[in-house]
Order: structure tokens, then sequence, then C-alpha cells
């Protein structure tokens, strides 16, 4: 087996990148890990391409931002180049599979982003979406302020 000097790891330090690295193998491939059963354990695997090389990962997603971490755009697929990017907490959390997503111009988001992109409160209409509204109405601005248009919206 050869291995690989990337300039990530020694004896004292890994970088972020490199621990990430890692850390999705361990979760992909080890069902001693924890949170194998969330990852392998369903299916979740890496790309060939970045389980042989730690550069070849280091290549397709760059160096990490600070405060981001990774995060696979389609939470049901692998771990991969064009599936992986870094982001906020925020942004994973609002990423989460439970997050109920919408469509807005062809677009998939979470409620969450799409309520705070249109300047309305969530909770508001998710409870609405919860009572039977279709989504687009429910997202729609122009009924928040009328009560006429929000009673027929829900016929």
């Amino acid at each position: 087996m050869s291995y690989e000097t990337h300039g990530h790891a020694s004896t004292d330090h890994r970088s972020k990148e490199y621990q990430c690295w890692l850390d999705i193998k361990g979760r992909c491939f080890n069902p001693k890990s924890q949170p194998y059963k969330y990852y392998g354990g369903r299916g979740i695997t890496m790309c060939d391409r970045w389980v042989k090389s730690f550069s070849a990962f280091l290549d397709d997603v760059g160096s990490c931002p600070d405060g981001m971490t990774i995060e696979r755009i389609n939470n049901n697929g692998n771990y991969e180049p064009g599936n992986c990017r870094w982001a906020t907490r925020a942004e994973q959390v609002a990423n989460r599979s439970s997050s109920r997503l919408v469509e807005i111009n062809g677009e998939y988001i979470p409620l969450k982003a799409a309520c705070q992109r249109l300047g309305l409160k969530h909770k508001t209409v998710s409870g609405r979406i919860d009572r039977g509204w279709p989504v687009d109405r429910a997202l729609t601005p122009s009924l928040w302020n009328n009560p006429k248009k929000v009673r027929s919206a829900i016929q």
C-alpha cells in the first residue's frame, strides 16, 4: 500500500479538511462508528476517487472556510463531487431530511428558507400547510393582509 503525502497530517496535528475526510470514511465504512447507522448503514457511501485519495477530496471541495463543515446537498446522496459543499451549521440544520422542502421558481428549498426569502413567518406558513393549504397559496404574501383572500385560499 502506498501512502500519499499531502501535508495535512502529522503526528501531532491534522488539518480540519483531513479530519473531515477521515470522519466521512468512518461514517460510511466503519460499522463500529457511532453514526454509521445513519450513513453507511442506510447506503450512503463515498465516491471511489475520494476513498483512494485525500488530495482528490481536497481538490474537489477546497479548503474549509472558518465556521463551516461538510454537507451533502442531497442528504440521501453520497459523498461525491457535486453533492458536497462547505456549509454553516444553520444551513445544515435547514437541509436535514426532516426539513419540509418547497418549490420556488423550480428550486427546492427548505420551507424555513423560503419564508425568510419571502419575509413571511415560518410558524404561520407551516400551520397553514398543515391545515391543508396548497403550498403556493400559503407562501403568497398578498394573501396575508386580506381576510377575504385568506378565506378563499383555503376553499
